[in-house]
Order: structure tokens, then sequence, then C-alpha cells
């Protein structure tokens, strides 16, 4: 079943709303952060970790300092971190991701699907390899991350420990995503929540 309009709230509405942002405590949260060694996705990382967040790093990077990152992070917030080198083109290395971070927090509460590249060209001239990875990279990828971390959230569950997962894309074709339902919140939006800011 698609998501429905009417069920999605706005962005407007959630941001201003206190009982939906008193919810938003990140203290003791799992979370996974796909592209997160540079730019944009290291932001989103060092901001989770500063909430209280445990942290798994994804992403290309000369290893030294990728291990250098991961354990400042780690020491400046006293969070539990990691780090996938997970190619996003390959499901079973993004399947392996997540398990990775099950392993090492125990479950997975947050996603942020961040990785993506880009490639501006005329049509004519645009390569159809760069065409494919954008979108395995932008969009297949994102669908591979909610599949593996979707058990694990349900997972632990079962086992009797409160769990939800919070899916976190920038990517419009994404709204399609089948809805679950809790605990699963699939979080669609193009939005800037507080602990952003």
């Amino acid at each position: 079943t698609l998501v429905p309009s009417a069920r999605r709230r706005s962005t407007e509405d959630m941001t201003t709303d206190s009982s939906f942002s008193s919810s938003l405590s990140l203290a003791g949260r799992r979370a996974v952060v796909t592209g997160s060694t540079s730019g944009i996705g290291r932001a989103i990382t060092e901001a989770l970790a500063a909430e209280g967040a445990h942290v798994m790093l994804n992403g290309f990077g000369n290893p030294d300092e990728v291990e250098a990152l991961r354990k400042a992070i780690a020491d400046e917030h006293g969070v539990k971190t990691a780090y996938s080198a997970a190619d996003m083109t390959k499901p079973d290395e993004i399947a392996a991701m997540i398990a990775e971070a099950r392993g090492a927090f125990g479950s997975v509460d947050i996603l942020v699907n961040n990785a993506g590249i880009q490639h501006v060209s005329p049509i004519e001239d645009f390569p159809v390899d760069k065409w494919d990875a954008i979108i395995a990279i932008n969009l297949t990828a994102a669908f591979h991350a909610i599949r593996a971390a979707v058990p694990v959230c349900v997972s632990t569950m079962i086992k009797g420990h409160p769990s939800s997962l919070a899916v976190f894309t920038a990517e419009e074709a994404m709204l399609s995503v089948a809805e679950i339902g809790p605990p699963l919140v699939s979080v669609l939006w193009r939005m800037k929540p507080n602990w952003l800011s």
C-alpha cells in the first residue's frame, strides 16, 4: 500500500508541534548515515552524535583519516561509533552494513540515506554508465538500506525492546515506498529537525 498523502504531516506541523519535537530525543539512539565521511553526511553524523546518538559512518576516504574521524566523534561526544566501507551500488554490502550496525549497537533506530552523486551534461552526451550509477546510489541504495533495516528494527521490538525506525531521504521517488506501519516511521519529507539547526 502506498503512503496516502493525507497521512503525511507537513514540515510546518512537525517543527511547531511541541509533542513531536519532544519525542525527538536522540540520546542512546542508533544511527546509520550513508555517505558520511565528508560534506553534509559528516555534518549530520556529528550532529546526531552531539545529541547522544551512536553512529555508523559510511563512505569512501583515506582509511587513516576515516578512522581518525570515527575516533574523534566517539571521544568528543562519548558515543559508540563504527564505520562501514559498503559500496552503495552493491545490495549485499548495504545489507552487511546494516548487520554490522546491529552488531555494534544492538539495533538501528535511524537511517539517513545521504549518499549521492551527480553528473551534469546535455542528455545527448550523458554517459549511460553515469546515469546508471546515479540511479543506483541516489535511489536504489535507499531502497536496499530500508529493506535491510526494517527487519532489524522489528526483531528488536519482538524481543521486548521499544523500537522504531526513522528513515530520512531526500529522494522524491522514495515517496512511493510501501508503508509498513509501527514500528516503522517513514520520514520522507524535506525538513530540518531542530537537531540539525
